[in-house]
């Protein structure tokens, strides 16, 4: 298992008011969407890549790509180079879509996870989420 500190190492610091960003092979972005998804109860979406940047290398969602019914705020992708090439970002370009999604029957509540829509702090918090029982010593036991 991994330790959140080990985890942290894989971000660099955060980078504001940036035009573009060199992505290395092998490496990992989070970057938070532009404009807001707010998809009320009934309906849901799904994060897909666009091909040409997928061929390219460029994965944008690692996770799972489902957003839930209800989702109100900004996105977080997971952009991450698959490729061998070094790949020039631009800020506002597109690099996914949301698949929206009606939900039949009647609407749930989705419930409210305390970083549901959270614009702040994009990485990982395995640690808060799966606490410190989970976290080994890094020896698979």
């Amino acid at each position: 298992m991994a330790v959140q500190d080990a985890i942290d190492t894989i971000y660099g610091d955060p980078v504001h008011d940036w035009d573009e960003f060199w992505l290395q092979p092998g490496r990992m972005l989070l970057c938070s969407v532009t404009h807001p998804l707010r998809l009320g109860p009934r309906f849901a979406a799904c994060i897909g890549g666009l091909s040409h940047l997928a061929r390219a290398g460029l994965a944008v969602h690692l996770a799972s790509p489902w957003v839930m019914p209800g989702w109100d705020g900004h996105l977080t992708l997971e952009l991450f180079n698959a490729g061998p090439a070094v790949l020039k970002l631009r800020q506002d370009m597109p690099a996914a879509r949301a698949v929206l999604i009606r939900m039949d029957g009647e609407p749930g509540d989705p419930g409210r996870h305390e970083h549901y829509g959270y614009p702040g702090h994009l990485g990982s918090r395995y640690a808060a989420e799966f606490g410190a029982q989970l976290l080994g010593s890094g020896t698979g036991e």
